[in-house]
């Protein structure tokens, strides 16, 4: 294949072209941000250039740290003596690796400039509620032609926290008790399916869900038998890393993104509420919960109103300001030479 090097890249004329529109609006603003006193910052803005410069320099300060506790000479260094190392030499230690702290503050600064200058040149109408209403018509239509040809997947959607204009047929929230195989186990059994051997990978998943028969057994009766609350049980022995860090999973009938016993499993389940018999996969024993039926159709349209008006606001504030920033260049008879630049 062709190796795209950003030299081979920065060859072709639009790409120089883009680069340099990208270098001229930039210093555009900032003549302009001058001109319009965008630099006189209120107090929270100055604190928050400050703040800025805070975390920079801490960051150098842990990369020193950890440096100087890598030295043999301060490997038995109390903390506070590192701390008081740090502090005397980390002005020298940015200065080897070529920081300038100057630079660095008007680097900051410039973008709080350039926001500034971005409200005071953006001002615009706010999207009426026809216009808002009209955008989720338009992106409920476009999910529910891009969900039925494939080219978009509501379960990844909603994996990665996408807002979701339409809900397909047959959606399902779940959670569930993952009781894992050995993490050698899992490959030892995804490499024999690769490699076509499934009666192998049968025997080997069957003796390897022996060894945790027992542990998925006693958590299956715990959120049955025993009544105990199944998002208690879920994050005391749970071993799926996903369901730490959200409230359940959504689950279509014909799931592209879980496993087939997983979906088969959970529609299987007539009543919000019910949990599942423990489930065997290649990943090992699956305590499913039936959290909730999610309707087929548009979301509710207050439920998405306000991010939607927020990205409208967004896109006409923008416009506006590109729109600025080309009057600007008009008035100041910029003209780029893509072809001279080496």
């Amino acid at each position: 294949g062709c190796d795209w090097s950003s030299e081979v890249l920065f060859r072709s004329k639009e790409f120089r072209t883009q680069i340099l529109n990208l270098m001229v609006d930039r210093t555009v603003v900032q003549i302009k941000a001058k001109e319009f006193n965008c630099f006189d910052f209120n107090d929270e803005q100055k604190a928050s250039v400050q703040d800025k410069m805070d975390q920079f320099i801490s960051g150098y300060k842990q990369a020193y740290r950890l440096k100087l506790k890598g030295e043999e000479e301060n490997k038995n260094k109390s903390d506070e003596e590192l701390d008081k190392l740090v502090d005397e030499g980390v002005n020298t230690y940015m200065e080897e690796a070529g920081v300038n702290l100057d630079e660095q503050k008007a680097m900051i600064e410039e973008q709080v400039a350039s926001d500034n200058c971005y409200e005071k040149f953006s001002n615009v109408d706010p999207p009426t509620d026809e216009e808002v209403k009209a955008t989720f018509d338009a992106q409920v239509a476009e999910q529910e032609k891009a969900f039925a040809d494939g080219s978009k997947s509501y379960e990844q959607m909603v994996s990665q926290d996408e807002t979701i204009f339409f809900v397909p047929a047959q959606a399902r929230k779940a959670q569930h008790i993952l009781v894992k195989l050995d993490q050698s186990q899992i490959e030892s059994i995804s490499s024999l399916r690769q490699g076509g051997d499934n009666e192998a990978a049968d025997q080997e998943l069957k003796t390897a869900l022996a060894t945790i028969q027992e542990k998925a057994d006693a958590a299956y009766k715990r959120v049955t038998t025993d009544a105990e609350d199944f998002k208690t049980v879920m994050d005391e022995i749970g071993e799926d890393p996903g369901m730490k860090s959200r409230d359940s999973y959504v689950v279509l009938k014909e799931t592209k993104m879980f496993v087939p016993q997983f979906a088969e499993a959970l529609f299987a389940l007539e009543n919000v509420g019910d949990i599942s018999e423990p489930v065997a996969t290649d990943y090992g024993y699956h305590i499913i919960k039936y959290v909730g039926e999610i309707p087929q159709g548009a979301v509710d349209f207050e439920s998405v109103k306000e991010p939607l008006f927020e990205e409208l606001l967004t896109e006409k504030k923008g416009t506006a300001f590109r729109a600025k920033i080309e009057e600007w260049k008009k008035s100041m008879d910029i003209k780029i030479y893509a072809d001279r630049v080496q």
